[in-house]
């Protein structure tokens, strides 16, 4: 069973736990159902916001001194930091959520991630007694996902599923979507979100199953 960092936040972490205890579910399952929860919740924000988002006044590109600052139902605002990461040694979230240590796992796509020009905050591992995975998160562009994608499928990695919206947000602090990679039994699972500012900014998951996670997992439920 695959799940989203996502899971750390805000009212969706409820909804979410039900789903992660439904077996057999697919990153792309959990997309789309993400998205479903995630648009109600944003929705019902909206309409106890007091104003209204204008129409982007920026270029698609992070800015730290991003004006109009919402609120964004990834949790996190945008965040600039300078690379090249440290790949060994991030963060932690610190979120609440429930989470381990950040661990630099065998396979996960390093090399793809800088590739793209995306410089990770923080990371966590989620590990429980039926699935484990290690995810790191980043203030990226739009551009920044697809270079992304364009060096996993580079590196080997195939395109399983694909629900990320390009038109649905601007500002409004939406989950955007997801996409889901896979290459023989390792899994990368890209969930979005709309920062809520302008100029734009996007948060993305990067979260990576495989073996090693598993086996972590397994060490747990032991």
């Amino acid at each position: 069973m695959k799940s989203t960092t996502v899971t750390r936040v805000g009212s969706v972490a409820v909804a979410l736990a039900l789903l992660v205890g439904v077996a057999g579910c697919t990153p792309g399952a959990l997309i789309r159902s993400l998205d479903r929860l995630t648009s109600a919740g944003a929705e019902a924000a909206r309409e106890g916001e007091a104003g209204e988002a204008g129409p982007d006044a920026g270029d698609g590109s992070a800015s730290e001194g991003a004006s109009d600052a919402g609120s964004s139902d990834s949790g996190f605002v945008p965040m600039q930091v300078d690379g090249p990461a440290d790949w060994s040694a991030l963060e932690s979230c610190d979120d609440g959520s429930d989470s381990s240590p950040w661990k630099l796992v065998s396979g996960f796509p390093v090399a793809e991630v800088d590739a793209a020009g995306i410089v990770p905050f923080c990371g966590d591992a989620f590990i429980d007694e039926s699935d484990g995975f290690v995810g790191a998160v980043a203030t990226v562009t739009e551009q920044q996902i697809f270079l992304l994608g364009g060096e996993l499928t580079a590196a080997g990695y195939t395109l399983v599923d694909d629900e990320l919206s390009t038109e649905a947000y601007g500002g409004t602090g939406e989950y955007i979507g997801g996409r889901e990679y896979a290459r023989g039994d390792d899994t990368v699972v890209i969930s979005a979100y709309d920062n809520g500012v302008h100029p734009l900014s996007l948060t993305v998951f990067i979260d990576f199953y495989s073996d090693e996670t598993r086996a972590m997992a397994a060490a747990v439920e032991s």
